[in-house]
């Protein structure tokens, strides 16, 4: 593997200088509870950045212990510094593709230089997240810099280190059958001839079972559903405190990562599809965190199930929400949205 760059006096002294001037530290987000889409003062991105308000993963001594969650975390930070260096670049890309060393540049080097990798504890990874980290405040000013090269050899070292299969065998067909809803929803096909149909009376047959329901994986099959019971697919925004309500419930499910990501897409619709709309990835992050604390607490228990393990770690490594990609006519929130409310975008055919 490649040694990284190596971080020179010279960008040391440039950094100090930048904190100096903005020595004040923007306003922490709301909860992650708070989905109320008419306050938007917070989703200034010129206040926020995905470095500054990392979703670390920290742990408790007591869980440092134990080696595989210990593992585990160290996989979700190293994500945490692939997604949050790679979101705050792009944008730099957006804004400042030309790199002058203006005040809103010098902020974000002092953002780059407020992210503290300590968190890792891995020495081969702990040292290419901080190089990575002043590598990116070289590129901010320096636009021959392959930084593209180097977020993706970093990228690749995670993935070889933390894959599944470090942990454990699970085939497709394995998994396939590990999560089949019908195992807790016996007739979860009937369910499914209810999508995006706007039939009032199914609506509400599901609100009932989501207040009555105590079993985690039911509930979060019964939510999933309510999302996709509109005929507005991902403009669907009544189901938002549902997932909310799931997610901060504690309990893990191997339908959580689901969960996460259909009420991030359906938040994310809200804010703009435009390569300049808000796209509050800490936010949607701050979410994230809590469900894999959910989930790490629950691998602590139950060790031996690599479904959670897989979960988990898909959970760490899925993608922010990013301003360019492979949909060219704005940001990737449409990519989310085909993904997640694929069934939404056949009806429109």
């Amino acid at each position: 593997m490649k040694n990284y760059f190596m971080i020179v006096a010279a960008l040391a002294m440039m950094c100090v200088g930048c904190a100096k001037k903005t020595s004040q530290s923007p306003v922490a987000p709301p909860s992650a509870s708070s989905f109320d889409l008419e306050d938007t003062t917070w989703y200034d991105e010129s206040k926020y950045s995905d470095c500054r308000n990392a979703d670390w993963l920290e742990l408790t001594k007591a869980q440092l212990k134990d080696p595989l969650t210990a593992k585990l975390s160290d996989a979700y930070n190293c994500a945490v510094v692939w997604r949050s260096i790679y979101s705050d670049m792009e944008k730099v890309w957006r804004f400042h593709p030309e790199g002058e060393l203006c005040v809103a540049l010098c902020e974000q080097l002092d953002d780059f230089c407020f992210m503290n990798c300590s968190l890792i504890k891995d020495s081969t990874m702990h040292a290419m997240s901080d190089s990575l980290k002043y590598l990116a405040m070289r590129a901010v000013q320096d636009t021959d810099i392959d930084f593209m090269a180097h977020h993706d050899e970093y990228m690749m070292a995670a993935i070889e280190r933390y894959h599944t299969t470090n942990f454990g065998e699970l085939s497709d067909e394995q998994y396939t059958s590990l999560v089949d809803r019908k195992q807790y929803v016996p007739d979860f096909d009937d369910l499914l001839a209810y999508r995006l149909k706007d039939d009032s009376v199914h609506q509400a047959r599901l609100l009932d079972l989501l207040q009555s329901e105590q079993d985690i994986h039911r509930r979060c099959i019964y939510a999933l559903e309510y999302a996709h019971s509109s005929s507005d697919g991902p403009y669907f925004s009544d189901c938002l405190p549902y997932l909310v309500d799931v997610m901060l419930a504690g309990q893990y499910s191997p339908y959580l990562n689901e969960v996460w990501r259909t009420w991030r897409v359906v938040v994310a619709t809200q804010m703009g599809m435009s390569r300049d709309s808000h796209i509050p990835n800490w936010k949607y992050n701050d979410m994230r965190r809590i469900c894999a604390k959910t989930t790490l607490e629950y691998i602590r228990n139950h060790p031996d199930d690599i479904v959670a393990i897989n979960n988990f770690i898909v959970l760490a490594y899925t993608i922010n929400i990013h301003r360019y990609g492979t949909f060219p006519m704005g940001n990737q929130t449409f990519v989310e949205q085909m993904e997640m409310f694929g069934d939404f975008f056949e009806d429109l055919e």
